[in-house]
């Protein structure tokens, strides 16, 4: 996800009820941190949901 930073993905998946997302990175030594995680009802991912994920990614690197 360009918007969030550099090796920072999103998974999706969708049921009966929304899609929920996962956004995640994976940085050195094959560590995997998981940023965020929602259950959305639109198309398009609330800016507060980038800003949350953007902020943790920021503590990390």
């Amino acid at each position: 996800m360009k918007s969030i930073g550099k090796s920072v993905y999103e998974l999706k998946e969708q049921d009966l009820n929304g899609w929920y997302r996962l956004i995640y990175t994976v940085q050195i030594k094959n560590k995997i941190f998981v940023l965020h995680a929602f259950k959305k009802q639109s198309a398009k991912t609330a800016k507060q949901d980038l800003e949350l994920a953007k902020n943790r990614l920021s503590k990390i690197d």
